[in-house]
């Protein structure tokens, strides 16, 4: 089965983990092997080899073979087999299998079984600093998941990702001062964290804030500036985000019917100014 060139990074990227940890196992050279066939790109081989080795029991073949199911390289994609082989790898303490598990997680593709293992992982790493920790904290905490429901608690580490630049963080809050999840309902703050977002090129941040401009959320309806978010939005949203790049084109289409034309040119012109003013910002 060939493999996309994106999904061909990444999954490099990933296997550098595998690198990393100590090689004076029993398992490192055939492991070894397998990686090396998988680096240049032979996945039939890294997968004959990988299988019986993560069968055995071997972590890092675990880890390895998990990659493969959820990347679709050298087999078809099976998020299922993928959650199965990493939470085997991460129950031996394999660290690259447990971050792979809190990625699955704060992905929405974790199971309610692993929320208790993940938990204790994204504590470790946001005690120790690190935000992608304390971005699955804020998300576990508001929703209860391996850990008592408690959304004030979810703020909290939500807020302390958002110091470290997390967006995911900035939108989750912008989201949860919006429908008062936990807290109460509040739009000013609702737009502060969304714009936050934003001003990091966002689009789920900038979405968000055309849309409250459009009902009227935190201030009067403004078609205008609901107009500029949608539009910046839109400009900004992966491709693989296909319903949100297809609801940005509505709401986009709806605000250009309610506005005059010289309205619809000072829209398009603070879109046209704000990408000026962030022109900095990394692409999309």
């Amino acid at each position: 089965m060939s493999d996309t060139p994106t999904r061909s990074r990444r999954l490099t990227g990933l296997l550098a983990a595998v690198l990393l940890w100590p090689a004076a196992t029993a398992w490192a050279d055939p492991v070894d092997e397998t990686l090396a066939a998988l680096q240049r790109g032979d996945f039939a081989t890294g997968l004959r080899l990988v299988q019986p080795l993560a069968q055995a029991g071997n972590p890092r073949a675990q880890y390895i073979l998990g990659l493969l199911y959820a990347n679709g390289s050298g087999v078809a994609p099976d998020l299922a087999q993928a959650l199965a082989w990493e939470r085997k790898s991460a129950a031996q303490g394999f660290p690259p299998a447990r971050d792979q598990m809190v990625t699955f997680y704060l992905n929405g593709k974790a199971e309610p079984q692993d929320f208790g293992p993940v938990a204790a992982t994204c504590r470790e790493l946001a005690t120790a600093g690190q935000v992608k920790g304390q971005d699955c904290l804020g998300f576990m905490y508001a929703h209860g998941d391996g850990v008592p429901l408690d959304p004030a608690l979810g703020i909290a580490w939500w807020k302390k990702a958002s110091e470290q630049g997390s967006v995911g963080a900035e939108t989750a809050l912008g989201s949860t001062y919006e429908r008062g999840h936990g807290v109460p309902q509040d739009f000013a703050a609702a737009i502060y964290w969304y714009g936050k977002a934003a001003d990091r090129g966002n689009a789920f941040g900038m979405l968000n804030l055309g849309v409250m401009a459009a009902k009227g959320q935190g201030g009067p309806v403004d078609q205008v500036e609901a107009y500029k978010w949608t539009a910046l939005a839109l400009s900004r949203l992966p491709a693989w985000a296909g319903q949100a790049r297809s609801q940005a084109a509505q709401n986009l289409e709806l605000a250009a019917r309610q506005l005059q034309p010289a309205q619809l040119d000072e829209a398009k012109g603070r879109a046209a100014a704000w990408l000026a003013s962030h022109s900095s910002l990394p692409p999309p």
